[in-house]
């Protein structure tokens, strides 16, 4: 069996096959420009997780941003990935925001913490979009 799957670790976005036995053991892994892509698949189709991506609102805008994009620094599971996403919809965070700040911790109480992936606001009086 062939399950294709697109990298998220990192910008360029390969696309990855993972070719499994009909026990659903992994053969081989074909693709992806880098191990980190190659151990992102195989870890996905051993825990069937991926890590969340998605953004949260801010409180007022930042010239026209309105959204910081975060990401969280555990795998989450797919069957819990709309729930998360979900309750950060609901997530409004007060400018500025610091790469790396907590945005949310404990998501769905699965211990999920989520931090900003971008700097947006007055940070030593430069502003950061």
């Amino acid at each position: 069996m062939i399950e294709k799957c697109k990298c998220i670790m990192c910008p360029v976005g390969c696309e990855i096959e993972i070719i499994t036995d009909e026990k659903g053991a992994v053969i081989d892994i074909k693709g992806g420009l880098c191990d980190r892509g190659r151990n992102y698949a195989l870890e996905r189709m051993k825990r069937k997780a991926q890590i969340l991506t998605t953004t949260v609102r801010l409180s007022e805008p930042v010239g026209q941003v309105r959204v910081v994009p975060v990401k969280s620094l555990e795998p989450v599971d797919v069957s819990d990935m709309r729930d998360a996403i979900r309750t950060l919809k609901e997530i409004t965070v007060t400018p500025p925001v610091k790469a790396g700040d907590v945005i949310a911790e404990n998501v769905l109480g699965k211990g999920i913490t989520v931090v900003a992936t971008r700097s947006i606001g007055h940070l030593d009086k430069e502003t950061v979009y």
